[in-house]
């Protein structure tokens, strides 16, 4: 028999940064570019991609923590995984809070790896042609990202188990 081990909430939260940082890091972004033959214009174009890149990685995470638990256990657990984020990304928070949202919100329509290729990459807007084979292959990266997430905050909770 198998048995899970006692976690809290803010815990939970670490081991989910963790989790974030494996799948939305910065060698996985450069991998992306590597294998679809990407470059970013200049080092501001790469820190913004780079920062709209984690910010779909907590939505993912966040998606991914909704769909395994109660209201309860979501809310204390995202607290805990956005202050963590909050200390992380510093002045950036507020742009990633904002993110976030925005791929929730986009989410109710259908997968949203497309809309974050364009927002990671398509900069200035219009670089990439829609329905090119390199914005079918950076959707698809994406949404494989995003599944990588689900993924893990599953494995995650079949790990754990939290303190009434």
């Amino acid at each position: 028999m198998f048995f899970k081990t006692k976690i809290k909430p803010g815990d939970f939260a670490n081991c989910l940064v963790r989790d974030h940082q494996a799948i939305f890091g910065r060698r996985n972004l450069e991998d992306v570019c590597k294998q679809l033959d990407l470059h970013f214009r200049d080092e501001p174009s790469y820190i913004e991609g780079f920062y709209e890149f984690q910010a779909f990685g907590l939505y993912s995470i966040g998606f991914g923590v909704r769909t395994q638990c109660g209201q309860d256990l979501q809310a204390a657990i995202l607290s805990n995984l956005n202050k963590v984020f909050a200390d992380i990304s510093g002045r950036n928070w507020e742009m990633m809070r904002h993110r976030v949202n925005e791929y929730e919100e986009l989410s109710v329509h259908g997968p949203t790896g497309e809309f974050a290729a364009q927002r990671i990459f398509d900069k200035p807007p219009g670089v990439i042609q829609p329905r090119s084979k390199q914005a079918f292959g950076l959707a698809l990266a994406m949404n494989a990202s995003c599944i990588d997430a689900l993924e893990a905050v599953k494995s995650l909770f079949k790990q754990y188990r939290f303190d009434p």
